[in-house]
């Protein structure tokens, strides 16, 4: 069976809440990921122009009205891998972290080595899950270092096609792309100005320039999906473009279609 997480928990609060109607997410659904609207620690798309500064009331409720599923499993994206250090004391980050660094079933995406070390000294329960903006940019020999560095700490890693780590035995999340960006020579620059617009607050996304046209067909999704699936059995999903949000809950709900038919047969065998 697969677990999948949900994705962009605070942004898209509404498509999560239509699949977990939709479908059973007691077999499902294993956990939620995300992050928060103007959080310069977010590692993945530029959100920002979908809300507001979040207040803390809303940091809270957010995670709470998923409290039939976050029981198990709570990921926080902190993954932006431009930091400065004068940037790890930001208030809004601040906040998240002490309201959830020391809780058992929540753990944070983390890209930048000095940040982990930042966090862990302040922080020292937090639990981190290497993001998929170290792994891609690394080796498995540096990823193993950086895990027995901070063993108590580091409790898995986010994998992609680009590295699937087969050598390293740790917990792994595989992340399903659901379109060609990754996969793209320009990607890293991409994924600098990115992280630089979020870093300024800006609500301009880089990544929605070229997003509408690089979905990948489902039947590349389903095939990418098979490749991980050889490596870990827990699911989540790559950028979540605001531009193109109905597309990818779309390509969301078909592939947990496609979940549901293949476990059905699997049964009928």
């Amino acid at each position: 069976m697969i677990n999948f997480i949900l994705p962009d928990f605070y942004n898209s609060f509404a498509k999560n809440r239509e699949l977990i109607r939709e479908f059973n997410y007691k077999n499902i659904f294993y956990g939620i990921e995300g992050c928060f609207s103007f959080s310069i620690f977010n590692g993945k798309c530029n959100n920002n122009k979908t809300g507001m500064f979040v207040a803390y009331e809303d940091i809270l409720k957010s995670i709470k009205e998923y409290e039939e599923i976050s029981d198990n499993f709570t990921i926080i994206d902190f993954g932006n891998k431009y930091l400065e250090s004068f940037d790890y004391e930001d208030a809004f980050g601040a906040v998240v972290l002490e309201e959830y660094a020391d809780k058992t079933n929540v753990f944070f995406e983390i890209a930048d080595e000095n940040f982990i070390e930042y966090l862990i000294k302040t922080y020292p329960k937090i639990q981190i899950i290497l993001h998929e903006n170290y792994t891609m940019f690394h080796t498995e020999d540096q990823i193993s270092e950086l895990i027995n560095k901070y063993s108590s700490n580091i409790k898995g890693i986010i994998i992609t096609l680009i590295n699937l780590c087969p050598n390293l035995d740790c917990p792994k999340i595989g992340l399903l792309n659901l379109d060609i960006c990754y996969f793209c020579n320009q990607y890293p620059l991409c994924l600098k100005t990115e992280s630089k617009n979020i870093l300024r607050y800006r609500s301009h996304s880089q990544f929605n320039l070229c997003f509408k046209k690089t979905f990948l067909d489902f039947d590349n999704i389903i095939f990418n999906l098979k490749e991980l699936l050889q490596h870990t059995n827990i699911i989540c999903f790559s950028n979540i473009s605001a531009d193109d949000i109905d597309t990818y809950y779309q390509i969301i709900r078909r592939v947990f279609e496609w979940e549901q038919e293949e476990e059905e047969n699997n049964e009928m065998l």
